[in-house]
């Protein structure tokens, strides 16, 4: 399949959410989308947000590009998902879900399917593809047609055992051991992969690169928020607590002007998907009057910090 590189993937995936969510943004920061670790935010219609990183082909994404996604999401209690067409010029398979550092990977018609609540059961692990595998449902319906673990893996050529861990989840069939297991037992058994599950895990903020960004993450942390740093999209700092969400675009020494406002308007968009103030925060009030001069208020770290103790009461 011939594919138009990595805008015309993201015009297929924003056709795949256009009318599946309650809303969605598309970042632009950093300019450049091989910098960019989120493309997309969507806020699913059961309320859910997921962060989405479109690529044209999945060998080139990176390792830091995911971890920050997944760093991201965990602070949102968001989902994380890459969207792809290919991985290294070889064409995905739609209803698969891959896997590329440790986040689950859709092509674009695959998103659509399961935003529209088509459920996907085919997963991708190592070389191989399994099916996911409801293992109480599976052994439920092998008590009720008064079958053996023995009778089963005799049918499947596999062990008493395998069968065995099928049934305590642990270890899921191959696809054509799982078409042998639908036969048997209907579609009853298998399990959809939840694609939109909330990235999950306690993730410190790591290598923060100024002075002011360690003392307000440390002040959020303090407060009980989750937090994450990001160098590849539109804030440098984002946190959660409850219902409160703050996103915070903080000034670098060598960062120019046009490149802070570009970014922080980028983050204003976010604040329409994850409904959360967005602070725009200098070193000093020169840096403040030149933001001020283009639309923006700016605060210190000292003063965004108070600030966000008074939105907690």
């Amino acid at each position: 399949m011939q594919q138009g590189g990595p805008r015309d993937t993201l015009y297929r995936t924003i056709g795949s959410v256009y009318d599946n969510v309650s809303g969605f943004v598309v970042l632009e920061y950093p300019r450049s989308s091989s910098r960019r670790s989120i493309d997309v935010m969507a806020r699913l219609k059961d309320g859910r947000i997921s962060l989405l990183k479109v690529l044209d082909d999945l060998s080139r994404l990176s390792r830091a590009e995911a971890e920050e996604l997944k760093s991201v999401a965990s602070a949102l209690r968001a989902s994380s998902l890459v969207i792809a067409e290919e991985a290294g010029g070889r064409e995905l398979l739609d209803e698969v879900v891959y896997e590329k550092h440790g986040v689950m990977v859709l092509t674009p018609s695959s998103l659509e399917k399961v935003l529209e609540n088509e459920k996907i059961y085919v997963y991708q692990s190592g070389d191989t593809l399994k099916v996911k595998i409801n293992s109480e449902e599976l052994r439920r319906r092998r008590n009720e047609m008064d079958m053996s673990l023995g009778q089963v893996a005799q049918a499947l050529r596999v062990s008493r055992k395998t069968v065995y861990e099928y049934e305590r989840g642990t270890m899921d069939p191959s696809i054509e051991r799982g078409e042998k297991l639908v036969e048997m037992f209907g579609e009853e058994i298998l399990k959809a992969v939840d694609v939109f599950a909330e990235e999950k895990g306690e993730r410190r903020p790591e290598q923060l690169d100024t002075s002011g960004e360690i003392v307000i993450a440390n002040a959020l942390l303090s407060m009980g928020f989750k937090v994450a740093h990001a160098r590849r999209t539109a804030f440098d700092i984002i946190g959660k607590r409850e219902e409160t969400g703050v996103s915070l675009v903080i000034e670098h020494g060598k960062e120019s002007l046009s490149s802070f406002l570009a970014k922080y308007y980028n983050s204003m968009k976010v604040s329409r998907v994850t409904k959360s103030e967005v602070f725009a925060v200098v070193e000093n009030r020169e840096s403040a009057l030149k933001l001020k001069r283009e639309g923006v208020e700016a605060l210190t770290k000292e003063e965004v910090i108070e600030l966000i103790k008074e939105m907690r009461g």
